[in-house]
């Protein structure tokens, strides 16, 4: 088998919710972990595949799908995993979604705060790690994919269309993968990773947080939930942090050649996007 397309980003602009949608189709087996972060991670990925396939179901006549927003992570990781990828399948087909920048490394923030890696304040953390600059520079990470693959083999999507027009958005999806629209069932409601009130698991604690969930059919849900509270819980958000106009303003800066190529990539303004 062979992995015939990948949602790769970017982070924190619904992937998550996409691919629980995807993997209620009937017509896709979808990597069984979450961001498996293969080909990112592994420079001789070539020696591990076995290991990769085990992430799949083996079925008939299914598209095998994964989601690993690392792959859009050019410059963070110095590696061009477009190329990897193109020797692994130079059929692959991408899903690549879009969102308001500001939005977008507010929410990419609060998870990596929730999460332990960082305890900065937001416009510190932000205005010092070039990390949520460089994943919103999103015409910069997507053109590689472009430019290997061809235009064709990239869908562009919109988060706030996503967001409006769900259904439509899946037309889209089905249309590029191959897939029968129709059998989309309850997407409306799906949504993953939200920011506020959500509960994270601290990352120092992923390998003990595993173990605890493979063994979670042994215990009551209650006493997991109490594991859970006393042991993994990080730390939470019960309302978005605020950036400074100022800080703003700089980030929409440092972007703006990059939203006027996406401008012309994707043939739609993005005015809204500079308004502080």
């Amino acid at each position: 088998m062979k992995v015939d397309f990948m949602i790769i980003g970017a982070q924190k602009c619904a992937t998550t919710t996409l691919t629980q949608i995807l993997k209620s189709h009937p017509s896709v087996s979808f990597c069984k972990e979450d961001e498996p972060h293969f080909f990112s991670k592994n420079s001789n990925w070539k020696e591990h595949l076995a290991e990769y396939n085990k992430l799949f179901e083996t079925k008939n006549n299914v598209l095998y799908g994964e989601g690993s927003t690392s792959y859009t992570f050019y410059k963070n990781d110095d590696f061009k995993v477009w190329e990897h990828l193109h020797e692994y399948n130079p059929d692959l087909k991408f899903i690549y979604l879009v969102r308001n920048p500001i939005d977008r490394i507010i929410s990419a923030y609060m998870h990596a705060f929730s999460r332990g890696y960082t305890s900065k304040d937001i416009e510190t953390e932000v205005l010092q790690n070039q990390f949520y600059i460089n994943v919103s520079k999103y015409f910069f990470q997507i053109s590689p994919f472009i430019e290997l693959f061809g235009r064709d083999k990239v869908l562009l999507i919109d988060f706030d269309d996503f967001n409006k027009n769900r259904a439509a958005q899946l037309e889209h999806v089905a249309a590029f993968l191959g897939i029968d629209k129709s059998l989309f069932k309850n997407f409306e409601n799906v949504k993953a990773n939200e920011s506020i009130g959500g509960s994270k698991v601290h990352h120092k604690w992923d390998n003990y947080f595993r173990m605890i969930k493979s063994a979670g059919k042994l215990f009551p849900h209650p006493l997991r939930q109490l594991v859970f509270d006393v042991f993994f819980r990080s730390r939470q958000f019960d309302e978005k942090p605020i950036l400074s106009e100022k800080a703003k303003q700089k980030i929409i800066q440092d972007l703006l050649p990059d939203i006027r190529n996406l401008e012309l990539l994707m043939n739609r303004s993005y005015e809204h996007w500079m308004k502080i």
